[in-house]
């Protein structure tokens, strides 16, 4: 048969007591894990952005390469098309 212990034997107010100390744990872990989903959801968030930023800067780098090489080649026509009108003059 089980024996038991002498300072385990509680009474109602004491159960009730220790209940409610039980019931305030699991509300504090209901709230530490809430907590940390939304710390989470954060981090998700702050890893999109950084990604979304990276992709943007290498399309603004694309575009002023872009960019760039296309002055090239309308002053290479400005070079051709007054070589061409001075040729013409001749």
């Amino acid at each position: 048969m089980l024996q038991r212990h002498p300072k385990m034997d509680l009474n109602k107010t004491d159960l009730l007591q220790l209940l409610s100390y039980l019931e305030g744990e699991v509300q504090a872990r209901d709230v530490a894990i809430a907590a940390l989903k939304a710390l989470s959801e954060l981090e998700d968030e702050k890893r999109k952005h950084a990604q979304d930023t990276a992709q943007g800067d290498d399309v603004t780098y694309m575009l002023e390469k872009e960019r760039e090489r296309l002055r090239q080649e309308v002053n290479k026509y400005k070079q051709n098309f007054h070589f061409v009108v001075r040729m013409s003059k001749n």
